[in-house]
């Protein structure tokens, strides 16, 4: 087996993998970033439809509060375009594809009222969630421990209302039940909330990157160069005094500390259901 040492030890290749590293390059620290797949980009991929055009085959968006990825892609010089927005919109309500001409279906005024009540319980708990630390909310330890689709079961009578209320989770491209209440509210502080999260002009859908939203990542780990090792998928990480080593099939790397980048619903965050901020603090062997 090839061994490498380095200072920090990445697992994934995503968007968040890659801006650790690039961050802790740019703080003069050498770094090794081991991803499972053959691609970086994580839950961003592009799919070639020829003649240098892309589709996005997973997240595509980007909006006016996501400064980080913002920054990250004038950074690596890719532009964004507006998203294409004219005529009619579709959404599927307890198993129902409805077509409206606004952004949000005309719903029963009951379900309407109980709808706008749930999201404003939501909002207001996000509201005691700090971005910057959202460990350190009040309750953070039980709200961690909840997945969101239990607070909806609690909070939410109407299987119709639930269905829409799990937009929220919908949007993250994660089920309700494997996303903590924690993290859930901490997306929607982030977001400022359910309409920016959820609107194109002037929300979370607004923009599109050119050339396709993978390309940044790519980008990004053209920059990496040979610090990006793909195919490499971790199987264990072990802590001894002061030295974590991280190992797959093929490559072992020796290191000081490990940065974990696992998305919400992947098969390491599944074990606990937490906000991934949170349990990297605890989980990251040699932290």
């Amino acid at each position: 087996m090839v061994r490498r040492d380095a200072d920090v030890a990445v697992v994934g290749a995503g968007l968040a993998g890659l801006t650790a590293a690039l961050d802790l390059r740019s703080a003069g620290y050498e770094v090794v970033v081991l991803e499972a797949r053959h691609r970086v980009g994580g839950r961003t991929v592009n799919a070639e439809l020829g003649d240098g055009k892309v589709v996005e085959m997973g997240g595509e968006w980007i909006g006016p509060t996501q400064d980080a990825i913002a920054e990250l892609a004038r950074d690596l010089g890719v532009e964004t375009f507006p998203t294409y927005y004219d005529g009619e919109h579709l959404a599927r309500i307890d198993g129902e594809i409805r077509r409206h001409p606004e952004p949000f279906p005309e719903l029963r005024p009951e379900v309407q009222v109980q709808v706008e009540a749930a999201l404003r319980d939501l909002e207001s708990r996000a509201a005691t969630v700090p971005v910057d630390a959202p460990w350190d909310a009040p309750d953070a330890e039980a709200m961690d421990a909840t997945s969101f689709e239990e607070w909806v079961r609690a909070n939410v009578g109407d299987p119709e209302v639930r269905g829409i209320v799990r937009i929220v989770s919908d949007i993250q491209a994660t089920p309700a039940a494997e996303l903590s209440l924690l993290w859930t509210l901490y997306s929607l502080a982030a977001s400022n909330g359910f309409a920016s999260m959820a609107n194109v002009p002037h929300g979370a859908q607004q923009d599109r990157f050119v050339g396709g939203s993978q390309l940044v990542s790519i980008r990004a780990a053209e920059r990496l160069g040979d610090a990006v090792v793909l195919d490499a998928p971790v199987d264990r990480i072990t802590t001894s005094g002061t030295m974590t080593v991280v190992r797959s099939e093929r490559l072992e790397v020796g290191c000081r500390r490990v940065v974990v980048a696992a998305p919400p619903g992947s098969r390491s965050s599944r074990r606990c259901r937490r906000t991934p901020t949170r349990s990297c603090r605890g989980c990251i062997p040699g932290r």
